[in-house]
């Protein structure tokens, strides 16, 4: 597949602003489901559809655009969208002084729902305070602490950019060219 003069490249700046603001957008949207937790089952669907807006844009300033650069700005615009989400849900948890700490704040509230769930009669003091000591210690160590930034540093990109890019196949095939841009005479 042979690049035309006004074709995007990903080395071209013109490539990465579509998928730039496509992405901030999404990251914009996906900070919803703070406010709207019942939104939460849907950032697949901000994902998909910001990459299908990065794509329309590009197909806008390059009309040469095959659906296969479609794709790749959509799959950017997801790895955009993660990288801020990701970052800023880290922020926040360690405003919250950090992930070991909101699970040991919960850890109470843990037990009495296993006590609940099992009934009050087949659980023993030593089964219970058992666990809390286990819960203590796997919360003070660097599993948690380091293990869900971890996850959410790694993860958010990936699964943005697995959705920014269903949402610019989607729009390469709507806005793209099927012949990588070429004009048949």
């Amino acid at each position: 597949m042979e690049l035309q003069e006004n074709s995007p490249s990903i080395t071209k700046p013109g490539y990465h602003r579509p998928a730039l603001i496509a992405g901030a957008l999404c990251a914009l949207f996906t900070g919803i489901v703070y406010v709207v937790p019942l939104l939460s089952c849907a950032c697949f669907v901000w994902g998909i559809a910001f990459g299908l807006l990065a794509s329309y844009m590009m197909s806008r300033a390059h009309p040469a655009m095959s659906a296969l650069q479609a794709t790749g700005v959509g799959a950017l615009s997801g790895l955009y969208s993660g990288l801020i989400v990701g970052g800023v849900s880290c922020i926040m948890l360690l405003l919250r002084g950090g992930a070991g700490a909101s699970f040991r704040e919960n850890i109470p509230t843990y037990l009495q729902m296993y006590e609940e769930m099992l009934g009050s009669e087949q659980v023993t003091y030593e089964q219970l305070e058992e666990i809390r000591v286990t819960l203590e210690h796997w919360t003070s160590s660097g599993y948690i602490t380091l293990g869900i930034p971890l996850v959410i540093i790694l993860g958010y990109p990936l699964l943005f950019a697995l959705f920014g890019t269903i949402g610019g196949a989607i729009g390469g095939s709507i806005f793209g060219k099927e012949d990588g841009g070429t004009e048949e005479a």
